[in-house]
């Protein structure tokens, strides 16, 4: 684990570009006191609403129960999606994603960010699903050409007590490979809406350390990232039931470690169990806490 322990101020990346397990869950400091902030996160669910399907899926139903027991112990609860939510079962394909938009919404989701999936039934949908969502949808890269501005904010801060946290999103430029380039297009088929994914990632980059910037300038001084090694990260994808290829292909299109870790100011390395990198988290959040008073 690296840290800079400097102020008063926490920022969280929200990126699409990780691939863990189907349901997860972090916790800053999540012990007895009541102000702690108990972050709770979700990524690549694929329309997985009910416990089991696939083995490892904790299911909506035991989110929400489990969200509902933070929220006895803890003053401050936050919930966010990473993407990928909506597709994968025909509970969201006939629907268009718009049932999976109404559970997560009595879930009771905070934050949510694009995966390439939820562009998969067209952007006329992906826009009106982003209206139907009570969960406030950030990205940084995702960019309408037509005003060279992003789809929606960057990154939205959060003031818990003494403490900010500044949550970024960020979408997998995969998303025109993975989903139909002519959702992106205009009727004469000129590209209206980008991911910076040109210029072999330093589009992307500069996309996601600009959203730092601008945080670090509204408040945010602190960045965290959470790592796993390569073979790690592939292994739980496959045992999951991703192709390890179609894995392998997602990884190398998005943000390389060394950026990530460029760009964070503490460095979390997800290679144990769930409760190891809790324990390191709450360590972490220990030494934090102290120079905030």
């Amino acid at each position: 684990m690296r840290s800079k322990l400097s102020s008063r101020v926490l920022s969280v990346l929200l990126a699409l570009v990780l691939v863990l397990s189907t349901l997860s869950t972090m916790a800053f400091a999540a012990g007895e006191k009541s102000d702690d902030v108990v972050v709770l996160y979700t990524n690549d669910v694929h329309c997985g609403v009910d416990a089991g399907t696939p083995e490892d899926t904790m299911g909506y139903a035991n989110l929400a129960a489990y969200k509902h027991a933070m929220e006895e112990a803890h003053e401050h609860v936050v919930l966010v999606d990473a993407g990928d939510a909506i597709q994968g079962e025909a509970i969201g394909t006939l629907s268009n994603g718009s049932y999976l938009v109404d559970i997560m919404n009595q879930v009771g989701y905070d934050y949510a960010t694009f995966g390439n999936h939820e562009f998969d039934y067209g952007m006329d949908v992906a826009l009106s699903l982003l209206e139907k969502s009570n969960a406030k949808y950030l990205s940084c890269n995702f960019i309408d050409l037509r005003t060279n501005k992003t789809v929606t904010d960057a990154y939205a801060m959060e003031t818990y007590g003494s403490l900010k946290v500044a949550y970024v999103g960020v979408s997998t430029p995969e998303t025109f490979t993975k989903s139909t380039p002519t959702y992106f297009q205009d009727e004469n088929g000129n590209y209206i809406y980008s991911f910076c994914e040109g210029n072999d990632g330093q589009d992307l980059y500069n996309a996601v350390q600009g959203a730092i910037d601008a945080a670090t300038e509204a408040g945010a001084d602190v960045v965290i990232a959470v790592l796993a090694p390569l073979d790690d990260r592939i292994a739980r994808a496959v045992a999951s039931g991703w192709d390890e290829e179609d894995v392998r292909r997602r990884i190398a299109r998005q943000i390389g470690d060394a950026d990530r870790i460029e760009q964070a100011d503490v460095v979390f390395n997800n290679d144990g169990t769930p409760e190891q990198l809790r324990e390191h988290v709450e360590q972490w959040w220990r030494e934090y806490s102290k120079t905030l008073d």
